[in-house]
């Protein structure tokens, strides 16, 4: 675990290289259309393929399509390695820490961005498989600290178009 402490940073997009600094640095983004799973299905496809159900078959079933899930099998059976962010804060002597987390994955057919969608809580949340681009993985943290009470860590940025 790496611990953050105070950085100034004004922009989202330049975290991205802390964060990803412990990935393989020529490691481009995976390579599929991104792609949305509730995260208890997640969860039980997990548990299904760790007790021997085939992974493509049953994101296909969920109407995954059959290319985006054998992109993800591949990423699950082979060497990956990941980043898992999740935000806190320190407010008046109160801890405060989101509800879901940010993972970038490192594998042999690209890097995988899976972020929550943003603003939904974690029960009965979604799960967003996509790319992992430097512009989606500086959105998705933007994001994630929305969900702090003190808010974006990046309140000066506006992206809406």
């Amino acid at each position: 675990m790496v611990t953050l402490t105070p950085l100034q940073v004004t922009h989202s997009e330049a975290i991205v290289p802390i964060i990803t600094a412990g990935l393989p640095p020529d490691q481009p983004p995976a390579r599929f259309e991104e792609f949305s799973l509730p995260m208890d299905t997640g969860k039980a496809i997990d548990e299904r393929v760790a007790r021997g159900a085939d992974m493509v078959e049953a994101l296909v079933e969920l109407g995954i399509p059959e290319r985006e899930a054998e992109i993800m099998e591949v990423a699950r059976s082979g060497d990956r390695i990941t980043v898992e962010l999740t935000a806190h804060e320190a407010t008046h002597g109160a801890h405060h820490h989101t509800d879901v987390s940010v993972n970038i994955i490192s594998t042999e057919v690209g890097q995988i961005l899976v972020t929550p969608t943003p603003g939904q809580p974690r029960t009965g949340g979604v799960s967003i498989f996509a790319p992992a681009e430097p512009f989606s993985i500086a959105m998705a943290v933007r994001e994630l600290t929305e969900r702090l009470p003190s808010g974006s860590w990046f309140p000066d940025e506006n992206f809406d178009i």
